[in-house]
């Protein structure tokens, strides 16, 4: 499940920028990317679907096993085997057989209410951003429509390593700019923090 949330992530993702991606001509890299991403999720669902049919060998053959096991256990112990005693075996075997047979479909369901509830617990524990990440010009006399001053930037505010480091941008009012970059160079990080969804480390930044 890990593994397929981190493939529709990124191809969501991709989707997103399916523009910009066909413009630059990066089909096949991006291609080889989410084949790569999607070996590994098939990786997962081969070794999941090969001990399933391990398990279902053992889980249809149990009740005749126990059973044997148990008949054969009565004998070791030069217990008398009489019709009611071997009925009565079969037929409680019988009965708890089903409710047996359902605990692999429990367990499954209690695994991916787990994983959703954690998911849940992520989202919701998150820390709120602050107001003061971003100083905002509600006047709108002032000549310059970002200021950006010395800004340190990171998605984790715990991390080591800032995303951004010492950034310093200056925009007039009615000034065309454009954001240019590699891919991963930080440019949709630096847009987040002009909107204040990104945390801020240390510096300024005005807008």
């Amino acid at each position: 499940m890990i593994a397929q949330d981190e493939r529709l992530r990124a191809t969501n993702e991709i989707l997103g920028g399916m523009k910009v991606i066909k413009l630059q001509a990066w089909e096949e890299k991006f291609a080889a990317f989410l084949q790569k991403m999607r070996d590994v999720e098939c990786k997962w669902l081969y070794e999941t679907q090969r001990k399933r049919n391990y398990a279902t060998v053992i889980y249809w053959s149990m009740p005749t096993i126990v059973t044997s096991f148990v008949l054969a256990t009565c004998i070791l112990l030069d217990m008398e085997l009489t019709y009611t005693l071997v009925f009565t075996v079969l037929a409680t075997f019988r009965i708890i057989q089903d409710p047996i047979r359902s605990v692999p479909d429990v367990l499954s369901t209690l695994i991916q209410a787990k994983v959703s509830l954690q998911r849940l617990d992520a989202f919701l524990e998150e820390d709120e951003l602050s107001d003061s990440i971003v100083k905002r010009d509600r006047s709108g006399q002032s000549e310059y429509a970002v200021i950006v001053d010395s800004a340190y930037l990171s998605w984790d505010p715990d991390a080591l390593k800032p995303s951004l480091r010492d950034i310093n941008i200056v925009i007039k009012r009615g000034q065309k700019v454009a954001v240019c970059g590699t891919i991963g160079s930080g440019k949709s990080t630096l847009l987040q923090a002009l909107l204040g969804e990104i945390p801020k480390l240390s510096g300024k930044v005005n807008c």
